[in-house]
């Protein structure tokens, strides 16, 4: 679950081959990175949850982290309340 990552993508549409549909102007202008976490970051947190047999690896500043995974795991637990009661179906999880 990365957030904002140091990379290239949002730039890489300069090279989608007009057949795969309209080329989009580009968002963000022509600086987009150093807004985010760099790869490394990304590839360290997945390949220690994939270490740990973790289900996710979130890949978010150390200072966003914290909030967010608890935000997370709040609503994860409302969803698995409401299937326990038959609010809503499992396929919702």
């Amino acid at each position: 679950m990365p957030g904002n990552v140091n990379s290239r993508i949002l730039g890489a549409q300069r090279n989608r081959p007009a057949a795969f549909g309209r080329h989009a102007p580009e968002p963000f202008g022509s600086d987009v990175t150093n807004f985010g976490v760099d790869p490394e970051f990304v590839a360290e947190r997945v390949l220690g949850a994939v270490r740990r047999n973790e289900p996710y690896a979130f890949a978010m500043p150390p200072d966003f982290l914290a909030g967010f995974a608890r935000r997370f795991d709040e609503r994860f637990t409302a969803l698995r309340a409401a299937v326990n009661e038959g609010a809503v179906g499992p396929e919702v999880v």
